[in-house]
């Protein structure tokens, strides 16, 4: 937790140091799905399997003749999704879809270039943000009969997730001003846990190569110009 606040106090303090009088204020809501895994990459499927993952949020950008800043709160829904096979008490094999989803709450702090193409602007972005688990749920479904059951995710050895957690973030927004106030978003993003899942593991940081949930998402949104 220590570690969280610190680093968002520290791109708190760095966004506030800019003369806001000089930048246009907007107020940003968005939305956006994609896909999602436990670990592994999108080019990489882990052996949990993919499922979708969807995020949305709104956020307060400060933007000036290049950069632009922001802060915001989101939720985001990362997860596996795979099928299956078990034998039942008669002994007949039978198939199941098990989906895990994990939702998180997170305070995104970014910074983007823009880059003016025409009536439009490309603007590459990075930043963090801070996580609070808000639940972790299973859901076995029979591909049979349709039955469902649902219950508390957990890892290996029955360990929780993690309540705390910090995301890496790194997105390709396309702007497009419809006029001086209100501008379409369209925006690729990735997100990444950069820090352990395990609430039983030592050390809040994951250093090692597996254990990142990630979801990559396509995002869109109405900025809309407030001052």
């Amino acid at each position: 937790m220590n570690s969280i606040s610190y680093t968002l106090l520290t791109l708190v303090f760095i966004l506030s140091s800019f003369n806001v009088y000089s930048q246009d204020i907007y107020v940003h809501p968005w939305v956006g799905a994609g896909i999602t895994d436990l670990e592994g990459s999108p080019i990489d499927q882990s052996v949990f399997g993919r499922d979708i993952g969807w995020a949305a949020g709104a956020k307060l950008e400060l933007s000036g003749n290049r950069w632009q800043k922001s802060i915001g709160i989101c939720m985001l829904r990362t997860g596996f999704g795979t099928e299956v096979s078990a034998f039942d008490l008669n002994g007949v094999a039978k198939w199941y879809q098990f989906k895990g989803r994990i939702h998180h709450i997170l305070i995104p702090v970014t910074l983007g270039y823009k880059i003016p193409v025409g009536k439009m602007s490309l603007m590459p972005e990075l930043g963090i943000a801070a996580g609070y688990l808000a639940d972790a749920i299973y859901k076995i479904k029979d591909i049979e009969s349709g039955s469902t059951e649902r219950g508390e995710l957990k890892l290996a050895g029955n360990a929780e997730f993690r309540k705390f957690s910090m995301f890496g973030i790194m997105g390709f927004k396309i702007v497009y001003p419809f006029n001086s106030r209100f501008a379409l978003t369209v925006a690729p993003t990735y997100y990444l846990m950069v820090s352990n899942s395990n609430s039983r593991t030592g050390g809040f940081f994951n250093y090692g190569a597996s254990g990142h949930q990630y979801a990559l998402t396509l995002n869109a949104g109405l900025g809309v110009k407030l001052w």
